[in-house]
């Protein structure tokens, strides 16, 4: 691993990963639309013509190397697979129609380079949570993998002789939340270089999922609507969307949990996006802790999730007193309903102790409160 990396520039962009091969080399990656310090090297198993793994030349020891590991790595992941089927009450080989005899999982090499510049903005990968069902993590002495837990970014001490076990959205989803995936990122250092190993085990790209049977009855009704995994798959690779109308207007208005989560995180990672460009001043239409407030409206319950996202320093709550106008990715459309939902996003703040103002009145009061109040944040 630390070979390949160490190769000149030239020989690792001639394996370079393009849009019809996802294997091979990258120095460009991003995580939710925010570019990672590091290059990384995916490998997989072939499918097709187009698809197929890329060797670098001069290595003659890499290729048997990552086969095995990733064999190791795929036959641990099934096993773990078959623990929480049984531990969700599911016979152990319930899942393996998913799984076997064909999957999408991939091993990805990880190079964080040191980073003179180790500032906010700079990180080797940006807050995301995993897509798949499981991630096995195998870690240098280095420090740098970071969960976020209870309002705290937690370090993961490294262990190169031991493999972090990472749940991802799939497990979530099939416990009908009894499972967290948990928010995640890597953080880089100014003086040493960082390597790690993630193997990702995911499922085949027909794969439909949803939660257990045995994970719903009647008092914990199913959080989920059964989950295509190649479109959801397509999706995080794609970035995401940084706001619920546009996701509304592609994939329709017929929301799920799942469907807020990702709301979330293409929120989160606007926000970011804007914020690393240092403006004086970032105006948000909406933010996950909005979406929180669509969570409680439409599920009559908030992931912890949704409460843990970084927050505005400053909320303005319109009042829902204008006329109302649909538009097709609209929701809450009744005057009992506008009422309903401005509780909700004013109950959010007060939960999450933020400083707000409320606005109300005509189009040209609200903009004259509107003034008053960003007048002293610039």
């Amino acid at each position: 691993m630390r070979a390949l990396f160490a190769q000149p520039n030239a020989v690792k962009l001639a394996i370079s990963r393009t849009a019809e091969n996802p294997w091979g080399y990258y120095d460009r990656e991003l995580t939710r639309y925010m570019r990672d310090w590091k290059e990384v090297y995916d490998y997989g198993p072939a499918d097709g013509e187009a698809i197929a793994p890329q060797w670098p030349s001069g290595l003659p020891a890499f290729k048997p190397v990552i086969q095995a590991y990733y064999e190791a790595c795929d036959a641990l992941a099934i096993r773990l697979v078959r623990i929480m089927a049984r531990n969700l009450g599911m016979p152990p080989d319930f899942l393996d129609v998913h799984f076997r005899p064909q999957h999408t999982s991939f091993v990805r090499l990880n190079h964080y380079p040191r980073c003179a510049m180790n500032l906010a903005g700079h990180l080797g990968v940006n807050p995301h949570t995993d897509a798949g069902a499981i991630t096995l993590l195998l870690q240098d002495e280095q420090p740098g993998l970071q969960i976020f837990y209870r309002d705290v970014w937690w370090p993961v001490d490294p262990h190169p002789d031991l493999l972090v076990v990472n749940l991802g959205d799939i497990a979530q989803v099939l416990s009908n939340d009894r499972y967290i995936a948990p928010l995640h990122r890597a953080i880089v250092d100014s003086s040493q270089e960082r390597f790690s190993v993630p193997f990702f085990f995911n499922p085949e790209y027909s794969a439909e999922y949803a939660p257990l049977p045995s994970t719903v009855n009647a008092r914990h009704p199913p959080r989920y609507h059964p989950i295509k995994w190649r479109e959801f798959r397509a999706r995080r690779a794609a970035g995401d969307y940084a706001n619920g109308r546009e996701y509304a207007e592609t994939q329709g208005i017929d929301f799920t949990m799942a469907d807020l989560l990702a709301i979330a995180e293409g929120q989160d990672a606007a926000m970011r996006a804007a914020c690393a460009r240092n403006p004086p001043l970032i105006l948000l239409d909406t933010d996950p802790l909005m979406t929180a407030a669509w969570a409680e409206m439409l599920f009559g319950e908030v992931p912890d999730v949704l409460l843990a996202y970084p927050k505005a320093e400053r909320y303005l709550l319109f009042a829902p007193d204008t006329p109302w106008v649909a538009d097709g990715t609209r929701f809450f459309g009744s005057a009992e309903e506008r009422v309903r939902f401005a509780a909700a996003a004013e109950a959010m703040l007060v939960r999450a102790g933020l400083p707000y103002q409320r606005i109300s009145g005509d189009w040209g009061e609200r903009e004259r409160q509107v003034r008053a109040a960003l007048s002293g944040q610039v």
